[in-house]
């Protein structure tokens, strides 16, 4: 049996919500997603990696659009990674010169990095609506980016 994730990042990965706009957060996404198996909150001490599970296809440039190989993508996740986690250095794009992190690279499906991240498993929804992202960036106070995992 596999199991589904719903999960809600700030865009800003070293963001963290104080704990009223979480307990906000948390109570929407219970309202919408009343059927979850869990509804969590994470906050991390340092800046981890979030994946979308087996629906991860492909890395690229968002400037350009050119794939990046999975193995230089792998080099720099372990270059980046510390004991405090991952410092999200910025790189400079062999494809077109631009300067980037891993965070700003464009993962099909959406991945991302963050210390905060609030979760709905196994939610019943679907993908949520524009209406309900702009809902979690009001309640959060950021800018938020959508991960729908798979394992």
């Amino acid at each position: 049996m596999s199991d589904n994730w719903i999960v809600v990042i700030p865009e800003d990965p070293h963001f963290v919500p104080d704990e009223a706009l979480q307990e906000r957060a948390v109570a929407y996404l219970r309202s919408i997603a009343p059927k979850a198996d869990e509804v969590a909150v994470r906050v991390l001490d340092g800046v981890q990696f979030v994946d979308c599970g087996s629906s991860f296809e492909s890395v690229a440039c968002p400037a350009c659009g050119k794939e990046m190989a999975i193995g230089a993508w792998q080099d720099w996740m372990d270059e980046d990674y510390g004991g405090n986690g991952i410092a999200l250095k910025a790189r400079v794009m062999p494809c077109c010169g631009v300067s980037l992190t891993l965070h700003n690279l464009k993962y099909n499906c959406a991945q991302g990095f963050r210390r905060f991240e609030l979760s709905a498993m196994n939610p019943g929804i679907g993908e949520l609506s524009d209406e309900q992202r702009e809902q979690f960036e009001h309640m959060l106070g950021c800018s938020v980016r959508l991960i729908y995992r798979h394992i």
